[in-house]
């Protein structure tokens, strides 16, 4: 009979466990739904001498996401979770994918459900910021929702920030 009790304990108990399963990548806050941030692969285009000479070569490809509108990205714009990673280049176009974000020093694995500012660009000279002879590309609207959970994103760099802005 007492096995029988902790049995039915054990039953019971499992059946409330799994009422609470959220699917991975989905996590619950204060009322708000946050889903796994997007790996960003990134590509520079031939077009760009600097992706084409292989210039790029070993140095950071860098993507943050913002809730600034992309007219007004600017070195004080607020980052919600930022990224980098080395290019790989094989004579015509530089690329590398950005899996691991970062808010300061602490890691950014997922974000609040809704619509973003993407920046990516490639740090030739290595400042950390978007310059304006840098390939650059800002793209507003990126949705961070259940239905592009865990999809990744695709940048193709094909100018610099000076001609994106004009």
């Amino acid at each position: 009979m007492f096995i029988k009790n902790i049995l039915y304990l054990f039953l019971i108990s499992i059946a409330f466990v799994s009422c609470d399963y959220e699917p991975p990548g989905l996590e619950k806050s204060a009322g708000e739904s946050s889903f796994s941030i997007r790996v960003v692969q990134i590509k520079c285009a031939a077009s760009l001498d600097d992706c084409k000479d292989g210039l790029a070569h070993g140095v950071s490809a860098i993507s943050f996401y913002s809730h600034d509108p992309c007219e007004d990205i600017n070195d004080s714009s607020p980052i919600v979770a930022s990224g980098s990673s080395t290019l790989s280049c094989d004579g015509s176009t530089c690329n590398t994918d950005i899996n691991e974000f970062l808010n300061g020093n602490v890691l950014v694995k997922s974000l609040s459900q809704g619509s973003y500012t993407l920046v990516s660009f490639i740090d030739l000279n290595e400042n950390s910021l978007p310059d304006l002879d840098e390939p650059y590309l800002c793209a507003h609207d990126v949705q961070i929702s259940a239905s592009k959970n865990n999809s990744a994103l695709s940048v193709v760099l094909v100018r610099t920030r000076a001609e994106a802005i004009l």
